[in-house]
């Protein structure tokens, strides 16, 4: 598809016939290859498929697309689930122009966004007259190529090359030199792909140590302090004689530190058996028709009783105590929504943002719709942030952050109340999102389907 370059906003972009589900065709005529051109494509995933570690993977992808087709500058970023942006590497003599540059799945102004909307390879001849980002611009980037990275059909990634315009070096991209990287994305992809899938099964493993080592030790904390309580009640109960009256506030004390111990152990059974329904597919929601403003204003209400009590028994200072304030700015939400459930998620997200915001502070809490038919819940804080990343995986089952690495934070925990929101969210139809940085707190987004207030 051609269009006129001489439109205000509009660049010579050309969208090929390629699709997710075909082979680059060699023989079609539309381009020649030699020997030693298809050689350099096997070579190139030859090279990549010898690393194992998926950011040298990354790199030696970009490394061998230059090799294939120079540029000035070559970028690929990986999409990943939950995420509505993706991080890019790059790689080449102006690397910084997308090194980390954070490439938006939505709205995005790019070669590269195209290429993912298209779904198919796209190539630019004069992209500083599109309306793209200030990037393309600042570093001159006026020839372009981008194009999706497949695996069984379904785009995984996008790469993209690009060159500066004034050079004499730096000529559009041919078609042959696009054919040729069609070739290698379409064996790359699946590489990637799987690579990062190794690497997502190795965390998974480690963590599932990790997650073995911390329920054996947060199962048996409670149940040592059970022990303890109920022999120091039962050994004031004998030094008491029959005829005299028993310690009561002795006893009281320590049947509220039993009562606290077992609703600890009594919340660590209860994720651990939710985690075996999920695996199982019997995690069973009891939807109703709710207005979602007032399960969540209950849910709020519930934690702030809960968050007071906890740091007043463990006398947390005054100064370290954390209040949660609550938005509620549209109402009549109404949905199908299970109350416990959704008290489950709030309670998971707002025991996240305390155990991750050490110094208190308030947890802010909002709702409202976010369009016809969904309803935004966040939580935010102003804690220690969840590191880059960590967040791709946070979602997962026994995932944590890793406070022995930042030093601000000693927090218990399976690891999975996070995991047990998303599959409850997932469960209402719904998505579950974040957006953090170190030092800077955290917000989380559940996005609930609600009905259309105009059919209302």
């Amino acid at each position: 598809m051609n269009k006129n370059p001489h439109e205000h906003g509009e660049a010579q972009i050309s969208t090929t016939s390629q699709t997710a589900s075909q082979i680059p065709d060699l023989t079609s005529g539309q381009a020649s290859f030699s020997a030693s051109s298809l050689l350099s494509v096997l070579e190139a995933s030859a090279a990549i498929e010898n690393e194992s570690q998926v950011d040298k993977v990354l790199r030696q992808t970009l490394n061998q697309a230059l090799a294939l087709a120079p540029g000035d500058v070559a970028a690929l970023g990986l999409l990943e689930p939950e995420r509505t942006w993706v991080k890019l590497v790059a790689a080449g003599e102006i690397a910084a122009a997308f090194e980390g540059y954070r490439l938006r799945l939505s709205g995005g102004k790019g070669l590269l966004e195209k290429a993912l909307e298209a779904n198919g390879t796209v190539t630019c001849d004069n992209c500083l007259d599109e309306d793209f980002s200030e990037v393309y611009r600042s570093n001159k980037l006026g020839y372009g190529v981008a194009l999706p990275l497949f695996r069984q059909g379904k785009a995984i990634g996008v790469l993209g090359i690009f060159r500066q315009t004034g050079q004499a070096s730096s000529p559009p991209f041919r078609q042959s030199e696009t054919a040729l990287l069609e070739l290698f994305a379409w064996q790359v992809g699946p590489l990637l792909f799987n690579r990062r899938r190794l690497s997502e099964l190795d965390t998974a493993l480690k963590s599932r140590d990790e997650f073995l080592s911390i329920a054996s030790h947060d199962l048996r904390n409670p149940l040592t302090a059970l022990r303890g309580f109920t022999q120091l009640t039962a050994r004031s109960i004998d030094k008491v004689a029959p005829d005299q009256p028993l310690p009561r506030a002795n006893i009281q004390a320590n049947l509220q530190r039993i009562i606290k111990q077992t609703s600890s152990l009594d919340k660590l059974i209860g994720k651990l058996l939710d985690v075996s329904r999920i695996n199982t597919g019997r995690l069973e929601i009891q939807a109703e028709t709710q207005e979602l403003d007032d399960l969540v204003a209950e849910a709020v209400n519930r934690c702030r009783v809960a968050v007071a009590t906890t740091e007043t028994e463990d006398n947390i200072p005054g100064e370290k105590r954390h209040s949660i304030d609550l938005e509620i700015e549209d109402k009549a939400l109404v949905g199908e929504f299970d109350r416990e459930r959704i008290y489950q998620v709030v309670a998971n997200l707002i025991d996240n943002a305390v155990k991750y915001s050490p110094e208190g502070g308030t947890i802010k809490v909002s709702l409202r719709r976010a369009s016809d038919n969904f309803a935004e819940l966040s939580v935010r804080d102003n804690g220690i942030g969840i590191p880059e990343e960590k967040q791709a995986v946070i979602f997962n089952r026994w995932s944590r952050i890793n406070a022995s690495s930042n030093g601000e934070v000693n927090a218990s925990g399976l690891g999975l109340g996070l995991f047990i929101c998303r599959e409850i969210v997932r469960k209402h139809n719904g998505q579950i999102s974040l957006e953090s940085a170190p030092g800077q707190g955290t917000t989380f987004y559940v996005h609930l389907p609600v009905e259309n207030e105009n059919q209302q």
